[in-house]
């Protein structure tokens, strides 16, 4: 079973933002379901590599919790203006893919390191507002963000001649392994930290042929154009 519209959503399926989500992948989704099945792979651990999953977004659900009161009646208005006024001083480019889900890293960091400097307070909301735990799943979530980012810039160096390398040695070795590798690249150009002009072409998986009591079946005969 795959989640699919808001159902599909990162944070809070009542945010409506699981349906643009899922539609901005849906070549994504559509396209590793049919690798996935074309090499028969459908246990819950291969289907789990399926989805619209952006790590570039894992960590949103700090500014979700930003948007709840934690002091002053007015301290999320107060915030909500910093944070706006950053993404101005930034410029369209930068607001334009931090609302279409196609941050990059150095985006994050602007962002946050601008939204400190005219809201320096934000050193105690975050305390406030997060509290220990939180305060460490969001530096847990950070550093999976900025690793994931690194290993999408060696992708990037790498090419269209690296993934497809990838994609062989990874089909060689383990059909599941090729799906997750596959996935892998699929999610880094939805998230546009790959160029999708530079994709090489997936791996295709061979249907097995049929023995000749099953070539003998009326369906059979029609796809083999007998």
């Amino acid at each position: 079973m795959l989640p699919v519209g808001d159902a599909a959503a990162q944070q809070s399926p009542l945010t409506f933002c699981g349906f643009g989500s899922h539609v901005r992948n849906l070549h994504r989704t559509t396209s590793l379901l049919d690798a996935a099945l074309r090499r028969d792979l459908t246990a819950p651990e291969h289907l789990a590599h399926i989805s619209a999953y952006q790590v570039n977004v894992s960590l949103n659900w700090v500014f979700s919790r930003f948007m709840q009161p934690w002091d002053r009646p007015h301290d999320v208005n107060e915030l909500q203006n910093a944070f706006l006024a950053a993404m101005h001083d930034l410029g369209a480019e930068v607001a334009t893919r931090f609302f279409r889900d196609r941050m990059h890293w150095d985006d994050y960091n602007r962002v946050v390191w601008h939204t400190m400097l005219r809201y320096p307070r934000v050193f105690l909301i975050v305390w406030q507002a997060l509290g220990v735990p939180g305060v460490v799943q969001w530096a847990h979530d950070y550093l999976h963000f900025s690793a994931a980012a690194a290993l999408a810039s060696v992708a990037r160096q790498a090419g269209s001649p690296g993934e497809t390398l990838a994609l062989w040695l990874a089909e060689r070795f383990s059909p599941a392994l090729a799906l997750r590798v596959q996935a892998q690249y699929a999610a880094w150009r939805a998230m546009g930290w790959l160029s999708a002009a530079s994709c090489a072409a997936p791996m295709q998986t061979a249907a097995p042929t049929p023995s000749g009591s099953e070539r003998d079946t009326p369906s059979a005969r029609t796809v083999y154009g007998e």
